[in-house]
């Protein structure tokens, strides 16, 4: 491109007498002939052809314009590797790179502004000015370094021998920085306040000296392996030894972490990218930042979580994962009209966390490109990831674009070679104003489908204002083995203990919650509440001992039970787990954590998954409890159960909801708080609620029909594993459930002429009527689901427009054409 351009630039010039001929062109000729005279001389053997105009120029933009930064020692080392690959010229040296190469922490580390403002804070703000002008005049140092073309081994020595001056001169201040920022994470009283403020007003001598280790303030301070460092503890006046002691002490921890996470100095580490260091706003940066950030999920990073918000303030959230802030710092690192671009993980478009990152992208940035790929694993084949890649611009003078570039391209359907070709079909490719990015979630679609989506919320309420209660978690017990058990448990439990019936709830998890109505699962919780909620006899108790004996008194074989699983050490990790080891727990180790919405279990109430592969949205009236894999609805609205079940809402939140693997939706609380649920004339809520019922009452009987159909098959046909088709009977023909039967049976899997009369028979009589009620359903199913966009005011277009834009799995089959 570089070539091309400058091909371009030659014709496009008509003002002077003599052809246009580029100052570039000029540079590689010499470049060239410099690399083949001094392999002449030296008789080096080289290749003609690698010393054409592309190898030299990419030597000269490897040298000038690739900056790179890592935290791994060894990621920076195979970086210079795979450039030399791409750069290697027969004839020529590799060439110097570890001015722009450098090993550091991209997230962390002072901006001077920053720096001085906090040294003002400590009446040390002059501190910076000689050191930072020295580092800053290191810009014509590092010019220089960059223009040595490194043509031979005295050219790479002389490239080192520079880089070696500009480290020399910017260390001091280097050094100082990294102190200071670490001293900012490192815990400290009063005194160690006071400790580095007598540091910063020279009262144990220079303080650029004892940060970078010329110093050395007694045998407790390690330095930093300088032959010559001096002891200058014994020279100190007794007044300020304490001090001194106690800033060794921090300086001990803050040399500890600079050596943990490497902090980075951006404007010291490459002198001459940014000028005016001294400014609050950043002048200059990079043209361009690219990366593939570490995707670091919120829960391995607590540790670096205060310095992230102190660092980010903009776009911190608690939840946020590591990828995020690495959009920030990229921000920040751009000149203006400098452009942004990265291939992260797609979670921040809709989730909570990405609020603030989408607030800054849309009003720090111009958004021009965004493709999102879904869960495609052709990217990452050893990893389970959700690319989306990202290209913002810095904002310049000029007038922002008005719209974005948007590629969505379906994960089955991403190329394993050619996506530069994919992303410009139409099919995949399309324009959205720039407004429709804002800090809520960015939903890329066409514009019709979000001028649809518009619609549906401004014709609805959010369903916390419809309700007046938001979705409630199902229960979390921290340790599923000792409050999760089976009827056989339950059973022999109660026998040991009648007094104790009353505590065991029938539970369902995510996997037993089907659509309209669920069935037993056979599985209990125990119901141990938190003494915070509820009154046992133990709840007064002074200590967890005086507790746990009125517990075993009062429920002896639920004591032996939980006492099981109080403490032991696991065999693979060697750590102590068990109910007393557990986040989630109440006053006492053998209790559920506190819930203020116990009694809601215990109601009627809609249930539905927390992972969604389907719309399942199921009534409960038989105060059955939900595991941490459901959520809960406190309502037995059956026009709100019709809603969540249709194809209208599950095509509304599949655009509006997080996506899991495989697709799979997260109806988080806050997301479905926010969910627009409109409202029913008279006479068509009258005709859902009636419909509704029969789904209700029809899906039991399904169950019913197909526990019992089973328990006959196993007794007359000797099927003691039934194919799953058998689970759902009434959605087989007479020949598909013979032959399901056939194959379910042990072999010989034979069937006589009598046992097939047999089978036709109970089909007749049994699952016929069900398929008859089965087929009502589905035309009762197409109604519900009229009456659902005649609620949300969806013309005939808007119809066709949600179906012919419908996903996966939608609940019930398109209409048919009239």
């Amino acid at each position: 491109k570089a070539l091309a351009a400058i091909a371009e630039a030659e014709t496009i010039v008509d003002w002077s007498e003599t052809p246009y001929r580029s100052p570039i062109l000029a540079s590689i000729e010499q470049t060239r002939a410099d690399i083949v005279r001094q392999a002449t001389v030296h008789k080096w053997p080289f290749v003609y052809e690698h010393l054409d105009d592309r190898h030299i120029v990419r030597r000269t933009v490897l040298k000038r314009c690739i900056y790179g930064v890592d935290k791994n020692a060894m990621a920076v080392e195979l970086a210079k590797v795979a450039l030399w690959l791409h750069t290697f010229t027969v004839g020529a040296p590799l060439s110097f790179l570890d001015h722009h190469l450098r090993c550091g922490n991209s997230l962390f580390g002072y901006w001077i502004r920053p720096a001085i403002d906090k040294l003002s804070a400590l009446s040390g703000e002059l501190l910076l000015n000689e050191p930072m002008q020295k580092a800053m005049a290191q810009a014509l140092a590092m010019q220089k370094l960059e223009r040595v073309n490194d043509i031979d081994i005295a050219e790479v020595t002389q490239s080192k021998t520079i880089f070696d001056g500009i480290e020399q001169e910017t260390r001091p201040l280097n050094c100082f920085l990294q102190v200071l920022l670490a001293l900012s994470w490192v815990k400290h009283d009063h005194d160690g306040e006071s400790a580095i403020k007598a540091w910063l007003d020279g009262q144990f001598g220079d303080p650029f000296d004892i940060a970078r280790g010329k110093l050395r303030l007694g045998s407790k301070d390690s330095g930093l392996g300088y032959a010559d460092a001096r002891d200058v503890y014994g020279r100190l006046p007794a007044s300020v030894k304490k001090d001194a002691d106690r800033f060794v002490e921090l300086l001990s921890s803050a040399r500890d972490l600079i050596r943990a996470e490497g902090f980075h100095n951006w404007q010291v580490a490459f002198p001459g990218v940014w000028d005016s260091w001294n400014k609050a706003a950043l002048s200059g940066g990079f043209d361009a930042v690219i990366g593939n950030p570490p995707y670091v999920r919120q829960e391995l990073i607590k540790p670096v979580k205060p310095a992230l918000k102190m660092a980010f303030p903009e776009t911190f959230d608690s939840s946020a994962d590591l990828y995020v802030y690495f959009y920030d710092q990229g921000l920040s690192l751009l000149k203006p009209g400098g452009r942004l671009s990265y291939t992260v993980t797609n979670k921040w478009l809709r989730g909570a966390y990405g609020e603030k990152l989408r607030a800054k992208l849309t009003s720090s940035a111009w958004v021009e490109f965004v493709a999102d790929f879904g869960h495609a694993k052709k990217f990452f084949p050893d990893a389970d990831v959700f690319p989306t890649v990202l290209a913002v611009r810095k904002p310049t003078t000029t007038q922002p674009p008005k719209s974005t570039d948007v590629v969505v391209i379906p994960r089955d359907e991403v190329p394993e070679k050619g996506l530069e070709t994919a992303i410009l079909n139409p099919s995949y490719s399309f324009r959205l104003p720039r407004a429709a990015l804002t800090s809520e979630s960015w939903v890329l679609e066409r514009e019709e489908v979000l001028k649809l989506m518009d619609k549906i919320r401004r014709a609805a309420t959010p369903m916390r204002e419809y309700l007046g209660a938001e979705p409630l978690y199902g229960l979390k017990t921290g340790f599923n083995e000792a409050f999760l058990i089976g009827k056989a448990t339950r059973d022999a439990l109660v026998a040991d203990d009648p007094s104790s019936e009353d505590l065991f709830a029938p539970y369902l998890r995510g996997e037993d919650v089907s659509r309209w109505s669920s069935a037993n699962s056979g599985l209990f919780m125990i119901m141990m509440k938190s003494s915070e909620n509820w009154a046992w006899p133990w709840a007064d108790a002074e200590n967890d001992a005086d507790a746990e004996k009125i517990f075993k008194a009062t429920y002896p074989a639920l004591h032996r039970h939980f006492k099981r699983y109080e403490s032991f050490v696991d065999p693979d990790t060697r750590k102590k787990k068990g109910l007393r080891h557990r986040e989630d727990q109440g006053r006492f180790w053998w209790e559920l954590r506190s819930c203020a919405y116990y009694d809601a279990f215990a109601a009627s109430k809609i249930i539905y998954q927390v992972i969604q592969y389907h719309p399942r949205y199921s009534l409960d009236t038989e105060g059955r409890v939900g595991n941490d894999k459901t959520f809960i609805l406190p309502t037995d609205d059956l026009l709100l159960l019709a809603i969540l079940n249709s194809p209208l809402m599950w095509w509304f939140n599949w655009r509006n909801l997080v996506h899991l693997k495989d697709e799979a939706l997260s109806p988080m609380g806050y997301k479905m708080s926010e969910m627009p649920v409109a409202s029913f004339s008279a006479e068509a809520a009258k005709e859902v609620t009636t419909a509704v019922k029969f789904l209700i009452k029809l899906t039991a009987s399904d169950r019913a029909l197909a526990s019992s159909l089973l328990d006959w098959l196993r007794i007359e046909f000797a099927v003691e594993k039934p194919k799953a088709l058998l689970d759902d009977p009434a959605a087989l023909t007479v020949e598909q459930f013979v032959s399901a039967v056939k194959d379910s049976r042990p072999r010989p899997r034979e069937l006589s002429a009598n046992d097939v009369s047999r089978l036709k028979v109970e089909y007749a009589k049994s699952i016929a009527p069900a398929v008859k009620e089965r087929n009502k359903a589905v035309a009762l199913e197409a109604r519900v689901s009229d009456l659902v966009n005649a609620a949300y005011g969806l013309s005939p277009k808007d119809v066709e427009l949600m179906w012919a834009t419908a996903p996966v799995r939608m609940p019930i089959p398109a209409p048919k054409n009239e």
